[in-house]
């Protein structure tokens, strides 16, 4: 089976009849929406309390969230399910950082 990711400019253009600058536009909008997510994902794995669910949670999210994009029968329910998954991705991404840095000894820091 092929991934959302990967259908998506077909999904776009040929099902949905929209332009591939709207493409252009769901990607950027993800992406920022994604690096901005990580802000606060680095604020909420600061707390070792939360990282296990953070991680656990934002890969569960971003996986639904793109699969549901199959299911979407317009541009902008499309949009906004890549821009939600991709928060989720942004919110998770330094809460595995800060599980992997919790089991590497100081002295390996750089290396790990």
């Amino acid at each position: 089976m092929r991934s959302p990711t990967a259908l998506l400019p077909s999904l776009l253009t040929i099902t949905l009849g929209a332009p591939a600058s709207a493409l252009g536009i769901i990607e950027g909008v993800a992406d920022a929406v994604a690096g901005a997510a990580r802000f606060g994902g680095g604020g909420l794995a600061d707390d070792p309390r939360r990282r296990r669910t953070i991680a656990v949670g934002g890969y569960v999210s971003t996986a639904i969230l793109s699969g549901f994009i199959r299911a979407a029968t317009a541009i902008w329910q499309v949009g906004i399910l890549r821009a939600g998954a991709w928060a989720s991705r942004g919110l998770r991404v330094p809460a595995p950082n800060a599980l992997l840095s919790d089991v590497v000894s100081p002295q390996a820091y750089g290396r790990a």
